[in-house]
């Protein structure tokens, strides 16, 4: 995990076995960026992305990082499965998702286009995604940018608009879905991890069957 950056967003306090898993990638020498305090989605992911790359650039100097690990607060999985992510996502150069559902049973992504060699890309949500860095820096080059202060006579700081939420052609399109298509769409490898409400969800044999159905 040395050259991975774990990229957290938050405004509430973060599940026990989410701050544990964090910890254990932490002590296997990952490091760790956490966004707060930020209502807006949309805005925080992008805050966040925005710290990623600029704390990429700073470690750049002593050590490489070359994927980032994107943790909601609500995330329970291993040191091994993430390990298993992070390390798919560096071989494939493509981003890579965990298989997690909400609180319907129902994965938490969708079918979006094959790639070059016939293989499913999907667009998921954000809650355990390996992103390789190179990717992340094409983004954030042709990304918009914008000024945002949260205080009156604060300096004005600059964010990059990784995703945007809002209408599509009559359809609402999420700043997940909106940053996996910016990405080129994201593999889902099989790794599965829990989602945490008042107990942790986990996907069933029949999601996971019909996850490797489809390649």
């Amino acid at each position: 995990m040395k050259s991975t950056l774990i990229v957290t967003s938050s405004n509430r306090h973060m599940e026990q076995p989410t701050l544990d898993a964090i910890d254990a990638m932490k002590r296997h020498g990952a490091y760790h960026v956490r966004q707060t305090a930020t209502a807006d989605v949309a805005f925080a992911r992008c805050h966040a992305l925005t710290m990623a790359c600029n704390a990429i650039r700073e470690v750049a100097k002593n050590h490489v990082l070359d994927v980032v690990l994107m943790v909601d607060d609500d995330m329970e999985f291993t040191l091994e499965s993430a390990s298993a992510l992070v390390q798919f996502a560096r071989e494939k150069k493509r981003p890579a998702s965990a298989l997690y559902v909400g609180i319907n049973r129902r994965a938490c992504a969708c079918r979006w286009k094959l790639d070059g060699e016939g293989k499913q890309l999907y667009l998921v949500g954000l809650g355990l995604l390996a992103i390789p860095v190179p990717l992340l820096f094409d983004v954030e080059q042709v990304s918009p940018r914008f000024k945002f202060g949260t205080a009156e006579g604060e300096k004005m700081g600059e964010l990059v608009e990784f995703c945007t939420s809002g209408n599509r052609e009559g359809l609402w399109l999420s700043e997940d879905f909106s940053l996996c298509e910016r990405l080129g769409g994201v593999y889902l490898p099989g790794v599965e991890a829990g989602h945490r409400k008042t107990f942790s969800i986990w996907p069933s044999a029949t999601t996971l069957e019909e996850l490797r159905n489809v390649g």
